[in-house]
């Protein structure tokens, strides 16, 4: 309201038969309030409260008494109107006044700046907006209305100050139309968009006629014969040009057209041949964001063990609080969709039932909610916030969205059955281990059994031929030779032996983790090693037995540290995994050593494999069958992002039930 008085009074200032003094000072006085009011816009921007901060009053009453006295001839004494333009004799106060609206705005850029800093997603966005339609206006209206008077005393270039205001509000309608600025939605109809672009080629072609017609002094006349050609040619050309000006603009107004069954034939392509549910779901957002292209969307998926829906996948940049991360089974949604398996529409007529659930709706800020079911059961929602483009969801995308909700449905079976493959697949490879490992033993037993064997029958010799002197060296030396070759062996296995068969117990995987860190502190220090633990998981609780996980860490954490003899960083992340009702929580230990050697790459866990000189090979070993005793999954592989190694294990969280 105070930019349109200043600019009304503005014009009327710099026009002969309306300048007036008290015109003149009420220009003044509305840009006192503007300043005050665009500094308070900037501080309440996008979701704030009025500040507190005394100086903000201080200002905003210093504004107040300067937008009184600008209508006395405390600020503009006295105006006439000369053939030069308006010029003004301004009062005591004018040199305050001035410097009042220099500090407002460079309060206001500086307020701006401070809030992009802290700023993300789409708030940062509509703030980059938000400076640009105000930083070239306010320069210039600055230098047209208040520097030059100051300096030069003319005020006659006051005149082209509101010019600068058609900036601001065509900064301003780009951002509400394209990035809803201040949250304001902008709808074009349709009708309105045909119009648009019927008057466009209208204008293009009537004043290429009136060219034709009346030709410019410096161009020959054309022919009557090619003017009517011409036009023809352009009448020709009206509709084409109209529809590709429509395209544009429908396009600028996220309205552009999709073809339908083309979308269909891609989707079923595109999700039936996807496995990962993460990926699978992006694929679905993909082809949402670039046939219907909602404001935000996000795919609740249901949480077998608990009956929740919780966030799967979401696609809002301001990631808004009101939209909740998980929903509760009797959620008004869910209470509808164990009724119904269609769409469900926020504007649309609903019977008395859905009532809670249109306000859940318009408590998420969103248009449509669509249920994802496979034989009566429901797996997942999708929520739909309004269109981009301000339309309404026509038969056609409730169509789409129904074809989508059910090959999604199919595919997330698909990927359920998968992963249960996966794990039978898993645990089989689990029993092959186990078989090997027991291999192994008899061949450890059986190493240690053939020096005994020895040591018996020199044993049992040994009364009978105790005179002989060349038998009792004899024996000494086979004793000592098999009992070092026991003792070597022995020492290989030490501390180092599989898991024993006993219960496991609810653990927090950050206590064995913690106690083996504290232990290899001094190592670390000694070697220059720098530890990094992240927690990323609201619970890590697992079923485990301390002694054997403290060995597992101690084992990585020892091959991770022998092998950094440079120093480094070793980083340790505990995060949760959720998927299709399998709860995980992972343990990730990155180093920065050389690797793993690729001569070895694909038998890392076999026993006796290791490149280091003196190493038996079993620590690597006796840690996957730890893990595996604790039904986890334990891989090793390079780093991608730099030179080093990741072990990575993934243990099933624990569950009461």
């Amino acid at each position: 309201m105070s930019l349109a008085v200043w600019t009304i009074t503005i014009g009327l200032a710099h026009a002969p038969e309306f300048s007036h003094i008290l015109v003149v000072r009420l220009a003044f006085s509305s840009a006192a309030v503007l300043v005050l009011a665009l500094l308070t816009f900037v501080f309440v921007f996008p979701a704030s409260s009025l500040p507190v901060s005394r100086w903000y009053w201080i200002f905003a009453f210093l504004g107040i008494c300067l937008a009184t006295l600008s209508l006395s001839p405390a600020v503009v004494a006295s105006t006439t109107y000369e053939s030069s333009g308006l010029r003004a004799v301004y009062g005591p106060l004018h040199r305050i006044y001035a410097g009042y609206v220099v500090v407002g705005i460079l309060a206001t850029f500086l307020l701006l700046r401070t809030k992009l800093q802290s700023a993300s997603g789409r708030q940062r966005l509509q703030l980059r907006y938000l400076t640009l339609a105000l930083l070239i206006p306010a320069v210039g209206i600055a230098t047209t209305n208040l520097i030059i008077p100051v300096v030069s005393g003319v005020s006659s270039w006051g005149r082209y100050g509101p010019v600068f205001s058609l900036v601001f509000l065509g900064v301003t309608a780009h951002a509400i139309i394209r990035q809803r600025l201040m949250d304001v939605r902008l709808i074009v109809g349709q009708t309105i968009s045909y119009a648009a672009a019927v008057i466009v080629s209208a204008i293009l072609f009537s004043s290429t006629l009136f060219v034709i017609a009346q030709p410019l002094p410096h161009l020959p006349e054309l022919p009557l014969g090619i003017q009517l050609v011409v036009a023809f040619a352009f009448a020709l050309m009206f509709g084409p040009l109209t529809r590709a000006l429509r395209q544009v603009f429908d396009r600028y107004c996220y309205r552009e057209p999709y073809d339908y069954s083309a979308t269909i034939r891609q989707s079923s392509l595109a999700l039936a041949s996807t496995l990962d549910l993460q990926q699978l779901l992006k694929n679905l957002f993909a082809i949402i964001r670039t046939s219907i292209r909602p404001e935000f969307l996000i795919a609740y998926l249901r949480d077998e063990d608990r009956g929740t829906f919780h966030v799967m996948l979401r696609d809002d940049e301001d990631n808004g609080d009101e939209r909740p991360t998980r929903i509760s089974p009797d959620h008004p949604i869910v209470t509808v969709f164990a009724k119904r398996n269609s769409a469900l529409f926020r504007e649309a007529e609903h019977e008395g039932d859905t009532r809670d659930a249109i306000v859940a709706l318009n408590a998420m800020r969103a248009e449509c909610a669509c249920p994802v079911i496979h034989e009566s059961q429901l797996l997942a929602i999708l929520v739909l916030a309004p269109k981009l483009s301000g339309d309404a969801y026509y038969a056609q995308d409730i169509d789409l969205l129904s074809t989508l909700a059910g090959n999604v449905a199919v595919a997330i079976k698909n990927a359920e059955l998968y992963q249960r493959v996966a794990l039978l697949e898993e645990q089989r490879r689990r029993t092959e281990r186990v078989a090997e490992s027991g291999a192994l033993t008899a061949g450890i037993a059986h190493e240690i059994k053939n020096p005994l064997v020895a040591i018996r029958t020199f044993a049992e010799l040994l009364p009978e031929r105790y005179e002989d002197e060349e038998f009792r060296s004899q024996f000494s030396r086979v004793m000592m030779t098999e009992i070092t070759r026991i003792d070597k062996l022995i020492d290989r296995l030490r501390g180092r032996g599989p898991a024993q068969n006993y219960a496991l117990l609810p653990l927090d995987v950050q206590i064995p983790l913690d106690e083996v860190l504290s232990l290899l502190s001094a190592k670390f220090e000694q070697t220059g090693i720098r530890v990094v633990k992240s927690i990323e998981a609201y619970s890590a609780v697992i079923s485990g037995r301390l002694d054997d996980l403290k060995q597992l860490f101690l084992n990585v954490l020892i091959n991770a540290s022998e092998e950094m003899v440079s120093g480094g960083e070793i980083r340790i992340t505990i995060s949760r995994r959720d998927s299709l009702g399998v709860h995980t929580v992972v343990v990730d230990i990155l180093d920065e050593g050389p690797g793993i050697a690729e001569a070895i790459e694909d038998r890392l866990f076999h026993p006796f494999m290791s490149t280091k000189h003196g190493s038996s090979g079993l620590g690597l070993w006796l840690s996957r069958r730890i893990a595996d005793s604790h039904n986890a999954t334990m891989r090793g592989i390079n780093r991608k992002d730099r030179k080093g190694a990741l072990f990575s294990i993934e243990f099933p969280a624990y569950s009461q039930r």
